[in-house]
């Protein structure tokens, strides 16, 4: 069994210190605060969503990048080009 030490360290939260009171609330749980609820709550993988649009002269597009806090990731674009010359692009992707 993991411990609460643990499960907050693994979480997008690793650098929690603050359980006072206003915990409960902001994660809305129930007050007093169970520390099986809130194990429960880091627990949880977490997914964070980017998305950027590719607007230049004549290339346009989007991107979509998805991470999740147990370390899977996604990376998905469209590029559509609108004008008569050839192109070449690198795609760089920074979080």
């Amino acid at each position: 069994m993991r411990s609460l030490r643990e499960s907050i360290g693994r979480s997008w939260l690793p650098g929690l210190l603050d359980l006072g009171a206003g915990l409960a609330p902001a994660l809305d749980l129930p007050s007093p605060l169970s520390i099986s609820a809130l194990m429960r709550v880091f627990d949880q993988v977490e997914t964070r969503r980017f998305t950027a649009a590719i607007d230049t002269d004549a290339m346009h597009g989007d991107t979509e990048l998805i991470v999740h806090s147990d370390g899977r990731y996604s990376f998905s674009g469209t590029v559509r080009a609108t004008g008569i010359p050839s192109f070449s692009y690198k795609v760089l992707a920074t979080l």
